[in-house]
């Protein structure tokens, strides 16, 4: 459901209406060059051309302050909606349209509105939820499907719900929907599906992935999805840490470091997360392996060798042995520029090992969902 800036309360006593909220500050359109940084969860979407900031205060609270940051594209649409009020709640709502043929007979329009409500504690943001909001309209029918994805976070239990609402038309209206509800619960940073009920819908029987298709925010998601994977190439005893960090470089998706036995995600990626979480495990996979070949100087190959021991397949210990060189030559990311144009980046082994396995999982990944995504109008559960 859209939020507007402003609500109308309706008095019964005076019986008419009743502005609960008064306008205190509102801007014009300003570039986006000239947006000051401040202290926001996510920063400018990298398409934003200009920004407005309104700021709303309440009739009857005088300490009650709402502020309203928005993007706008070159043309005028909005692109990304920050809503941060006096207490500790952050909304922070980004907008999608895309318009196109599906086939010669129709035209379609296609609006995705993703919705995160975040907690600020001590200045860090939490989130509590994740909603999606897609909206198919076929123009040339005039008809509407609407499919919403939500997440509520509870600690180590997310509750989950994907319902997608008939075709609807001014003058029928099909009273059935389909929908998944599932309660997950976070076991060492993995979820797991503790309770699920469905209605119109059939479940896949043996989807491994299947409680992160019911994950909507993709930073959730990737930390989640690569502990799945650390563990599922027996890495889980190295306690390598995953987390999310905006002091990425623009160009740097997510990286993993040996030397700090961490594996970092940037929020602000557009890149899959599927192929992003395997892509930065394989990594952690290489350098495990360089370890147990018993090179390489940091704790995090010392603690491989110790713990996973020697390498005793021949073709294993060879291919263990190409990580080591590659990542003799691996090149120096802080001195560069672009990564993509640096060819002794994009053609390591390490680079090219790892891409060829974050293709591998996420070709197993969209396979073992198909029964599940061809159920329903948008397929990228």
């Amino acid at each position: 459901m859209l939020v507007s800036p402003f609500k109308i309360a309706y008095s019964f006593e005076k019986g008419q209406k009743q502005n609960l909220y008064k306008l205190i500050e509102k801007s014009p359109k300003y570039p986006v060059e000239d947006f000051k940084f401040q202290l926001l969860p996510y920063l400018p979407d990298e398409e934003a051309h200009s920004f407005t900031t309104v700021i709303i205060g309440k009739n009857n609270d005088d300490n009650y302050k709402k502020k309203i940051l928005t993007f706008y594209s070159k043309d005028g649409e909005i692109l990304r909606r920050i809503i941060s009020t006096s207490d500790t709640s952050t909304i922070l709502r980004d907008y999608a349209v895309k318009s196109g043929s599906v086939d010669k007979k129709s035209i379609s329009k296609i609006r995705k509105i993703v919705t995160k409500f975040l907690d600020k504690n001590d200045f860090l943001f939490k989130l509590r939820s994740v909603e999606e909001q897609k909206t198919y309209k076929n123009l040339e029918a005039g008809k509407t499907k609407l499919q919403i994805n939500k997440n509520v976070v509870y600690g180590d239990n997310i509750n989950a719900s994907v319902i997608e609402y008939p075709w609807v038309r001014s003058d029928i209206k099909d009273p059935s929907k389909k929908e998944i509800k599932l309660d997950l619960f976070v076991e060492e940073g993995v979820p797991k599906i503790v309770d699920v009920s469905t209605q119109n819908v059939s479940l896949p029987k043996d989807d491994k992935y299947l409680p992160f298709r019911f994950i909507f925010d993709n930073s959730v998601k990737r930390v989640a999805f690569a502990k799945f994977l650390l563990k599922e190439k027996g890495l889980s005893c190295l306690n390598t840490v995953v987390k999310v960090s905006n002091k990425l470089r623009d160009d740097v998706a997510a990286y993993f470091s040996e030397f700090e036995n961490m594996l970092v995600f940037n929020p602000e990626s557009q890149n899959d997360s599927i192929k992003l979480a395997a892509h930065e495990v394989q990594h952690a996979y290489h350098f495990a392996q360089i370890g147990r070949l018993g090179k390489g100087s940091s704790k995090y190959c010392q603690k491989s060798r110790n713990l996973l021991g020697e390498i005793s397949d021949p073709a294993e210990k060879q291919q263990a042995l190409k990580y080591f060189v590659a990542a003799e030559k691996y090149p120096n990311i802080d001195s560069k520029g672009s990564l993509m144009q640096d060819v002794d980046y994009v053609n390591n082994f390490l680079e090219c090992d790892a891409n060829k396995e974050a293709q591998k999982v996420y070709d197993d990944y969209k396979k073992s969902g198909e029964f599940l995504s061809n159920q329903f109008c948008f397929g990228d559960i």
